[in-house]
């Protein structure tokens, strides 16, 4: 069971009217993309995450990390964030020299990493020394998108070429984050999901974690305020309150200009300004080629054949624009 479902059970017991009673079952779009995870890093293949804008992607992680601690078998992550390593030539030295220190992998001497062929060697063998030791390993790599399509590649191939020289209960395992519609990724030893927000109930659930016990009632009320996105839940709870409408608006602070950028280069996509007007009135059935595009933007949510904006502060924006 996997750590979401476990802290459900719990809030559940405390405050019975607080906790959908889907959520003992999974049933829901995050939490059936979390089980997919779990799944396909325990059966040994990768898993390359799509994220979008907003989704606190690294707060899920926590969680991932934690749920694959626990239980049998067992295993250790290690998470490398991508867009830390910079983009000058030095890359190609710094990323394995980074690695080799999460994966507590002695250094090697010798010269620097100077060509693609030497990387993809270099990660490699790394990933081959971490296989022998206990328990297995599974690598996270950030944000893929910050050192490019090529670098990123080259890192899914080194992780293909250890998979392959590795039984499997030893075999690394590698999760890849990129932001949808982002650089391209080779899936083809792996799953490829996208991140959905949680429902307003797991929302509640979230907050609940991250506040502290509290009134049902108002934390249902500051998620049905933001909308049950993950950042935006993350920033009020760092914030620590008051939780009236000019609190919440302060807590979100320079959030608030982020949406009106983000908002006025949507409506600036040609099509896209008469689909936002449409979202602006409710949920509406997916129309996949414009859809396709604002999905990108962070925007809307998408799941079922039905369309939606994430969150309250977005339409509001819209209609001040």
């Amino acid at each position: 069971m996997e750590r979401f479902a476990r802290r459900a059970i719990v809030l559940q017991g405390r405050r019975s009217s607080t906790v959908d009673p889907a959520l003992a079952a999974r049933a829901t779009p995050r939490a059936k993309a979390s089980r997919a995870v779990r799944v396909a890093l325990r059966q040994g293949r990768g898993v390359f995450l799509r994220t979008t804008r907003w989704d606190a992607v690294s707060w899920w992680l926590d969680d991932l990390a934690s749920d694959l601690g626990t239980g049998a078998p067992s295993f250790s992550v290690a998470r490398l964030d991508l867009s830390t390593v910079g983009k000058d030539e030095g890359v190609w030295s710094r990323v394995p020299d980074r690695l080799a220190d999460l994966l507590d992998v002695p250094p090697r001497p010798g010269p620097p990493v100077t060509t693609r062929e030497a990387f993809v060697a270099r990660v490699r063998d790394l990933l081959l020394v971490t296989s022998k030791t206990a328990p297995p390993r599974v690598l996270v790599l950030e944000d893929a998108d910050r050192v490019g399509a090529t670098m990123s590649g080259d890192l899914v191939t080194a992780w293909r070429e250890a998979r392959r020289r590795v039984p499997v209960a030893r075999m690394p395992r590698i999760v890849v984050t990129a932001r949808w519609g982002g650089v391209p990724l080779d899936t083809k030893h792996g799953i490829e999901r996208l991140l959905p927000d949680p429902t307003e109930a797991e929302a509640v659930v979230m907050l609940a974690e991250l506040l502290g016990p509290g009134d049902p009632e108002r934390l249902r009320w500051i998620v049905e305020a933001v909308g049950p996105v993950p950042a935006f839940l993350v920033r009020l709870a760092k914030a620590g309150g008051p939780f009236d409408a000019a609190g919440i608006r302060a807590a979100l602070g320079s959030t608030h200009e982020e949406i009106r950028t983000v908002v006025q280069a949507a409506l600036a996509q040609g099509t896209a300004a008469e689909r936002l007007a449409e979202l602006i009135t409710g949920p509406q059935p997916e129309v996949e080629r414009v859809d396709r595009v604002l999905t990108r933007t962070g925007l809307i949510g998408t799941a079922a054949g039905t369309t939606w904006l994430r969150s309250p502060l977005f339409a509001d924006a819209l209609r001040e624009a």
